[in-house]
């Protein structure tokens, strides 16, 4: 069985008919729609991607002419700059003119909120950049270029025991939810149920260690807080998905921002061990400080400060006696 270094879980912001037509009633025209980050965060993926889709439309403009067919291919680029509620409305916006054919958008969470529409308007998705192996639906409008077992995008800029870059080497499951930044509501049962059950055959496929499932904001603490403190990792690890330790506090003053000393540097050597990106120094600066609420967000959810507490260090050493 292959084996993979890690299986990430991320969240996907939430948002599947039949149409005969293949794009607007403009004759000989075969309008492509182009659903682009232009700007933001997004804009090289998708300023490249515009580049190359003009270069493809001259090209099979220039083969169907030397061919002798009236048919013509035409762009309709629109600017979504990540956002998936931009991205449904430039998405209902061109279906509405009878555009057919998508080449976009580029992120999962875009992809997630389109997907309904897609399938019940009849319009076809063709993603570049979404990865999140669990939105690859069978018999859905969406098709996306990452298979499971190829490098994607999920992680991004990652690391995880002793290894960066995880995208080549784990999966990441895209789990819907707004997050932090639009109210972040409770995961539903039925949610949590599927979760687990993909990891079980994500892990019938995989070799996956128990120490090696975990959250986007683990393998990148300092720019993601997902799934965050409302994920039930506790009922994963009772699942048989990964760690879970619940222990009194252990003695001693609260580390915090600031703090100095062999305290500090055994709790990032514990961290380090654990599989964050935390060498030890004996300076409590705010890279620890990311990592400790990162660590809370999974193993401690009733605190998520960035201070290591006594009951936030028992947890880091009853896990690590666990193997994790």
């Amino acid at each position: 069985m292959k084996r993979l270094l890690a299986l990430v879980l991320l969240l996907g912001v939430a948002g599947c008919g039949d149409d005969d037509s293949s794009g607007p009633d403009t004759g000989n025209q075969l309008v492509v729609g182009a659903l682009l980050s232009l700007t933001g965060p997004g804009q090289t993926l998708g300023r490249t991607s515009e580049a190359a889709l003009a270069l493809a439309a001259d090209d099979v403009n220039a083969q169907l002419t030397a061919q002798g067919s009236p048919v013509r291919v035409s762009l309709r680029v629109e600017d979504t700059g990540l956002d998936p509620t931009r991205a449904l409305d430039r998405l209902r916006t061109l279906a509405g003119e009878g555009v057919r054919i998508f080449i976009g958008p580029q992120s999962s969470s875009e992809v997630n909120a389109l997907k309904v529409f897609a399938d019940s308007a009849g319009v076809i998705l063709l993603s570049q950049g979404s990865t999140a192996g669990a939105l690859s639906i069978p018999d859905d409008n969406v098709f996306r270029l990452v298979p499971e077992e190829r490098c994607a995008w999920h992680a991004g800029v990652s690391f995880w025991k002793g290894r960066s870059e995880l995208n080549g080497v784990s999966i990441g499951i895209e789990i819907v939810n707004p997050g932090h930044e639009f109210g972040y509501p409770p995961f539903p049962e039925a949610q949590i149920r599927a979760v687990i059950a993909l990891i079980g055959e994500i892990r019938g496929r995989w070799t996956v260690d128990d120490n090696q499932i975990v959250g986007h904001s683990d393998v990148a603490p300092e720019r993601k807080t997902d799934p965050g403190e409302l994920f039930p990792w506790k009922r994963l690890a009772e699942a048989g998905h990964g760690y879970w330790a619940e222990i009194p506090a252990a003695p001693g003053e609260p580390l915090a921002l600031g703090a100095t000393g062999p305290g500090v540097f055994a709790l990032q050597a514990g961290l380090t061990r654990l599989g964050y990106d935390c060498a030890p120094s004996g300076e409590f600066e705010p890279r620890t400080a990311a990592i400790v609420r990162a660590f809370q967000r999974r193993w401690r959810p009733g605190r998520v400060d960035g201070v290591a507490d006594g009951e936030t260090r028992a947890r880091l050493i009853a896990l690590l006696r666990l193997g994790a």
